[in-house]
C-alpha cells in the first residue's frame, strides 16, 4: 500500500479518490499492521501494531502493556491493551512507546 490520504472528508488511496469501504478498510489495516504514521486532516497520530509494548500516558504507575487487539470503526481506532490480567482500551493519543517520567 503506497498511501492513504484523508483530506476534507474525501479519501484517496494511491492518489485515487474512493468511497469503497472495503478498500478503505484494507488500506487502514495495512497502515496499522506496518506501524506507519497515519495522516488525517492536518493531524499526525502514531499508529501501533499488535504485540507492541506501550505505556498509557496518564497511568501513574507506568505499567507496560501489550497491544493484543485493534478495533477499527468508521471514526476511530481503539487499541486493546493487556497488563498482567488487566485489559484496557485506549485511543492512540493516550499511548506512547516510552515511559512518561513526568507523572
Amino acid at each position: 500500500m503506497e498511501s492513504l490520504v484523508i483530506e476534507q472528508g474525501r479519501i484517496f488511496i494511491e492518489g485515487v479518490e474512493t468511497l469503497d469501504p472495503m478498500l478503505i478498510g484494507y488500506a487502514i489495516i495495512d497502515l496499522v499492521q506496518d506501524g506507519k504514521i497515519l495522516f488525517v486532516e492536518n493531524s499526525i497520530e502514531e499508529v501501533f501494531s499488535e504485540k507492541d509494548m506501550v505505556f498509557v500516558k496518564h497511568d501513574q504507575h507506568q505499567s507496560p502493556r501489550m497491544i493484543i487487539g485493534i478495533e477499527i470503526s468508521n471514526d476511530s481506532v481503539v487499541y486493546n491493551c493487556m497488563s498482567g490480567t488487566e485489559l484496557s482500551n485506549h485511543y492512540a493519543y493516550e499511548l506512547t512507546k516510552e515511559k512518561n517520567l513526568v507523572i
